[in-house]
């Protein structure tokens, strides 16, 4: 997860209810927040 976050210019978040019972499923949007906060560089686009 954490070199595909590294390598890649856009996180696409496409969430369902399977995805909020996985584990670790908060950890990778929270990542990509992480390193562009205010979405500066457009890198975090959300879905539902």
């Amino acid at each position: 997860m954490t070199s595909g976050l590294e390598q890649s210019k856009t996180m696409l978040a496409l969430f369902s209810p399977a995805y909020f019972q996985a584990k670790f499923a908060l950890a990778e949007p929270q990542a990509a927040f992480a390193d562009d906060p205010l979405n500066e560089r457009e890198s975090i686009c959300l879905s539902s």
